[in-house]
């Protein structure tokens, strides 16, 4: 059983959720948001000086985001404040109610969500009439309402919805409700009043004051109240692809941990569909908890990290492109074997194929002109093959079996070999056989002329 800690950089998500400008438009008009995370007691208002009285010993559980209020039907549980104490609650015009809820049961009449009225038909109501959801405005004798059809039903009990309302009372398609980031079928407007009359009534959460069974049944979360009318992009950014997204609706806001235990080898952990700029830490472990196993996939991001096969990550083996590894002035490291044009890598490093470089640098410690070439136990170093030879053993104990050994002809070496070095470079040197532990023999493609061929070796275990 592993352990993983991922860190998700949240400027990622739209996971890279919101672009910035998103972010602080949502701020705009914004007059409460009720988070609902405490343990017990009153809720306090994030924004503004609204807090919100606990009746009847409402509960708090495990919410949509950190903690949730948990109102019982039964007990005649709400959360509210009075008119005289509230601020900017007593809306005339336009507003906007965004909020998760958690149905327990569906109601048998009535459900009120948020509530701002009294018996003479003033200020507003938002609540579930199922299986259809009603934003409804008052003005004396007066009012104005929209409703949309089947919007919560007994499917949704127990599940985490967002819901929002905009109301703009003035305008004939003014009430819209969203159900998970989507913009309802709405009614025509009922009723022709254009303004929102005012009341002293208090405003509530999850209550009736008039009648108990109206109470809600289940948990509510995340609140927020404002005095506009909501953007669909807005909304979208509210819903967070079903993740939800917090006041103060930082776009960069501190990465959260989640950590996954599990052995399975059909768990998605990270997935990324869209643009992504990756912060200062995508993916991180203690060190010892992540292991990969055959047939699981970790991470993959478009075609740039294609699979894991048999243990190994693989990079872009659909890609036609070209892939850069590594950070400017830092170093790269790698501690396992790699494999060039081979998926069963024998030595440290295993090229199948040819390599060609402008120069080859080696931490030498063996210069030897002689034939056989005497280098001790060095594992790399620089020798001379004779004018007019084409092999030259090199005796060494560095050499075993399984060993890589890279050959380059290099025509600097004359000071470092104290010779004058042959200044053609067009033969190949290869490896023609070896004794491990004792030396190995390499083989030109054609014979040396005029002056020695200085070379450079490479053994890699």
């Amino acid at each position: 059983m592993k352990k993983l800690t991922v860190f998700v950089p949240l400027a990622l998500f739209v996971l890279a959720v919101l672009p910035v400008s998103a972010s602080a438009a949502l701020t705009d008009n914004l007059v409460s948001y009720w988070k609902f995370d405490e343990s017990s007691g009153n809720t306090t208002d994030s924004v503004g000086s609204n807090n919100l009285t606990n009746n009847n010993s409402v509960g708090f559980s495990a919410g949509k985001i950190n903690n949730a209020t948990n109102l019982i039907n039964a007990s005649n549980q709400y959360f509210s404040i009075t008119d005289a104490a509230q601020i900017g609650l007593g809306m005339t015009d336009v507003f906007s109610v965004s909020m998760w809820v958690k149905l327990a049961s569906v109601p048998s009449v009535v459900y009120e969500l948020i509530r701002k009225s009294d018996v003479n038909g003033n200020s507003y109501i938002l609540n579930l009439q199922p299986p259809n959801a009603y934003a409804t405005f008052y003005n004396g004798d007066d009012y104005g309402q929209w409703y949309a059809t089947n919007l919560l039903t007994s499917s949704d009990i127990g599940t985490w919805v967002h819901l929002v309302w905009t109301l703009d009372s003035s305008s004939a398609t003014g009430g819209i409700i969203y159900k998970n980031g989507v913009a309802q079928s709405m009614s025509a407007k009922s009723g022709t009043a254009t303004s929102i009359g005012q009341t002293s009534s208090a405003f509530l959460v999850g209550g009736d004051l008039t009648w108990a069974p109206y109470d809600f049944d289940g948990s509510i979360d995340e609140v927020g109240f404002w005095h506009r009318v909501l953007t669909p992009t807005e909304v979208t950014a509210l819903y967070n692809d079903s993740a939800g997204l917090s006041y103060p609706f930082n776009s960069t806001p501190t990465p959260p941990t989640y950590s996954v235990t599990g052995s399975g080898t059909t768990n998605r952990i990270v997935k990324f569909t869209g643009a992504l700029v990756i912060g200062d830490s995508l993916l991180s472990d203690d060190g010892s908890n992540v292991a990969l196993t055959s047939g699981n996939l970790l991470m993959q991001v478009g075609g740039m990290i294609d699979s894991i096969t048999n243990g190994a990550l693989n990079f872009g083996t659909s890609l036609t492109t070209t892939m850069t590894f590594g950070r400017s002035g830092q170093n790269m490291i790698i501690n396992s074997r790699v494999g060039i044009g081979t998926s069963t890598p024998v030595a440290t490093l295993d090229v199948n194929g040819n390599i060609s470089a402008n120069s080859m640098s080696t931490n030498s410690n063996c210069a030897s002109t002689a034939s056989p070439a005497v280098c001790g136990s060095a594992s790399a170093g620089n020798v001379a093959m004779d004018t007019g030879g084409s092999t030259l053993v090199v005796d060494t104990t560095a050499v075993t079996a399984n060993s890589q050994i890279f050959i380059t002809e290099d025509s600097s070496l004359s000071s470092r070999l104290e010779i004058t070095c042959n200044t053609g470079t067009n033969r190949n040197y290869s490896v023609n056989s070896r004794t491990a532990g004792t030396s190995f023999t390499i083989k030109s493609s054609a014979n040396v002329s005029k002056n020695k061929a200085c070379l450079s070796y490479f053994i890699v275990n």
